[in-house]
């Protein structure tokens, strides 16, 4: 698959970034403007909904507001998940249990002492562990869907991927077999159709789409994208090796040596001639190309420098980008927005289970 981030709900306001090597940590706006630097012994998250977290002298999480003059929220945390809606799960060092705090701080509730993990809220719903078994939960803590899967994905345009613990899916999901994978909605209601794991189908829901790939025999696959019925709503071509999920409506498509560009009409807009495609909006493209990145029109012409070092942020408004050591923020114009600094950083936003 093309490395197309995926993100849903909130948008990354403040990145992390660094004046000199080894130097202190700030934050500076995804418009350039910094908000404070050299002041944060640790690397920042980055902030979403107006709040970041960061580490303290003991290893603990604190949460603080993204203003020029940080606040601090609530407690000391083992774990600390970001605000991607009005909650975040976390779990306060010395508890014995996770809780979702607001964004002030203050309690919603305390999970059983079981739910050893909660992801990323999206649509209100956000997946959790308990022992080894995944479900979900709502932004009161209420489970919506009893830890009775195997696999649980973040939702997406209100639907998730999961994987039921039938007989046959435990015995092939931990061989990584041909188990079957199954759309719920946001009530948790199964959705009648499902899929083999050999299908190769998407991790979420794009412009109401979920890609799939199914092999016909050992040397074709046909890769196109589905509704949440199963239906085939772009069947795809043979060429079509691998396809990245729809955005807007574009995707990438791997050729068998190198990656192209497509519409939903299956026309080719880019030849597929570019190592990786890393970002599709609707005006352009984030490619590598000859071991440099660069952004593209969809008339294939070149509108930013090259770079040795990408990343989409914030699905492709704007962009992190390195040359000669020297790291900048840059539009969806390729344009540069505020000045050069040593470093400029997107950590992983998402709790890892």
């Amino acid at each position: 698959q093309a490395g197309i981030p995926v993100q849903d709900g909130a948008e990354i306001s403040y990145l992390p970034f660094q004046t000199k090597a080894n130097g202190k940590w700030g934050l500076i706006g995804v418009d350039g403007r910094v908000l404070f630097a050299d002041s944060l012994s640790h690397e920042p998250s980055a902030a979403v909904n107006g709040i970041f977290t960061v580490k303290n002298s003991r290893g603990l999480y604190e949460y603080y507001t993204a203003t020029a003059s940080p606040k601090k929220i609530g407690g000391e945390y083992t774990k600390a998940g970001l605000f991607w809606e009005d909650v975040a799960p976390c779990k306060e060092s010395g508890k014995d249990s996770m809780q979702l705090i607001n964004k002030d701080g203050t309690v919603v509730c305390k999970l059983n002492p079981d739910i050893t993990w909660v992801g990323k809220f999206s649509c209100g719903l956000a997946p959790f562990k308990q022992g080894n078994r995944y479900g979900y939960l709502n932004t009161q803590g209420k489970v919506v869907t009893e830890a009775t899967l195997l696999h649980a994905s973040d939702y997406s345009e209100g639907y998730a991927l999961v994987v039921k613990a039938d007989s046959d899916n435990v015995n092939l999901y931990g061989s990584k077999g041909n188990y079957r994978i199954s759309i719920i909605n946001e009530k948790g209601d199964v959705m009648k159709v499902s899929y083999h794991h050999a299908d190769s189908i998407g991790s979420a829901f794009h412009e109401g789409l979920l890609r799939r790939n199914t092999r016909v025999n050992d040397s074709t696959m046909i890769c196109g994208f589905m509704d949440v019925n199963g239906q085939m709503l772009i069947p795809g071509k043979h060429n079509y090796q691998r396809v990245s999920d729809m955005h807007f409506t574009h995707f990438a498509f791997y050729d068998g040596g190198e990656w192209g560009i497509a519409d939903n009409q299956l026309s080719t807009i880019l030849t597929a001639r570019y190592d990786d495609v890393i970002s599709i909006t609707e005006e352009h493209v984030a490619v590598k190309e000859y071991g440099l990145y660069k952004l593209l029109n969809y008339s294939g012409e070149q509108i930013s420098k090259s770079y040795t070092y990408m990343k989409a942020v914030n699905d492709g408004k704007c962009y992190i980008a390195e040359r000669g050591g020297i790291y900048q923020l840059i539009d969806a114009d390729g344009n540069i927005i505020g000045k050069s600094y040593y470093k400029i950083t997107l950590p992983d936003t998402d709790d890892k289970d």
